[in-house]
């Protein structure tokens, strides 16, 4: 059985993903249910290096997360949205995580437009990074709106 540890690195954002992480595999029509199970229907999937044991414990440990491409890629596997996956954005009614909304280019301000243009130009990890940084900020102002 999958199991939840507390290690060194813990934080509450790491937490948390390793518990929706842990959900998804409880959810899922794809029987996974040892970290062993995981890291081989994982590495099956992925094009890039194979994951470790280690790191996949880590990961439900809530020690660790894993990188925007495997993400999207155990999102795939496991039937749920990247973006509730990483983030924890919002559940639908019938358990199913809703996706957010884009807004339209279109609708975008001349500022939105120059900030995106900024945001193209840098390295994939400083997008993944400021990308983490806005859903953090929006799921703040959601919590603090609904409060």
């Amino acid at each position: 059985m999958l199991s939840h540890t507390c290690g060194m690195g813990t934080t509450p954002e790491k937490s948390a993903f390793a518990e929706r992480l842990r959900l998804a595999l409880g959810r899922s029509t794809k029987r996974i249910s040892t970290p062993g199970e995981l890291v081989v229907q994982f590495n099956l999937r992925y094009t890039g290096k194979p994951v470790s044991p280690q790191a996949v414990q880590k990961w439900l440990a809530g020690e660790n997360r894993p990188t925007q491409d495997k993400i999207e890629l155990l999102a795939k596997m496991l039937g749920v949205s990247s973006i509730w996956l990483q983030f924890g954005i919002e559940q639908g009614p019938n358990g199913t995580p809703q996706r957010i909304k884009d807004i339209a280019v279109k609708d975008a301000t001349e500022e939105e437009l120059r900030l995106i243009g900024r945001y193209r130009r840098l390295s994939a990890y400083q997008q993944e990074l400021v990308s983490g940084l806005i859903e953090q900020l929006a799921l703040s102002a959601n919590t603090s709106s609904e409060a």
